[in-house]
């Protein structure tokens, strides 16, 4: 039957939820500690990436189909509210562009389906191009995408501890931008969660 497929954490990289045979720091995570050695990243992905997740993003982002994400919505609820000392959840912002064309924000509609407040913080200045065309190098290669979206979040965000929410955790890049940006900003701490992984 297909399914989504909760992650066990005892086989995954304990910085990024990277499914493995062991729970050690895995070889990206290695490369992106030497990048940014004062920095403590913990991530956590609910769900495997499979066939099942593909298709059901595909409905619910690209056909527009909100509707499923009531299936999920009482587990992503359960993950962000077992991060402790969080103060403000932060939705990853999609490009304009792409905003225009879909309607909606996937995690937007996603946190409010589970019944979860959050904060709009950050702005995405990207082109919109869709980032399941791009390689992994391509990925890597981008540009800061986000910056602090208006004076109230500049003031929202000093000595704040945040979690970041996002739906598909690939490289890692998007994700890392969007904490370094808050960060860089003056948050306390910063912690991240993505539907898939």
């Amino acid at each position: 039957m297909k399914r989504f497929e909760l992650l066990d954490f005892s086989s995954v990289c304990p910085d990024c939820s990277r499914r493995q045979t062991s729970s050690e720091v895995c070889s990206d995570c290695l490369k992106w500690r030497k990048q940014s050695p004062d920095y403590l990243f913990r991530h956590q992905a609910i769900f495997a990436y499979n066939a099942f997740a593909k298709e059901w993003m595909e409905r619910f982002k690209f056909d527009g189909d909100i509707r499923v994400a009531s299936m999920i919505a009482p587990t992503l609820k359960e993950a962000v509210e077992k991060i402790t000392n969080v103060e403000t959840v932060v939705p990853i912002p999609i490009a304009s562009s792409s905003l225009a064309k879909r309607g909606f924000n996937q995690m937007e509609i996603m946190l409010n389906y589970a019944g979860v407040k959050y904060s709009t913080l950050l702005e995405n200045q990207s082109s919109g191009e869709n980032q399941a065309t791009k390689s992994r190098l391509e990925r890597l290669a981008m540009e800061q995408p986000f910056k602090l979206k208006d004076d109230h979040a500049v003031h929202s965000i000093k000595g704040q501890r945040l979690v970041v929410v996002d739906d598909v955790y690939t490289t890692g890049r998007t994700i890392r931008y969007a904490a370094e940006c808050l960060v860089n900003a003056g948050a306390a701490s910063v912690q991240t969660v993505s539907l898939f992984r």
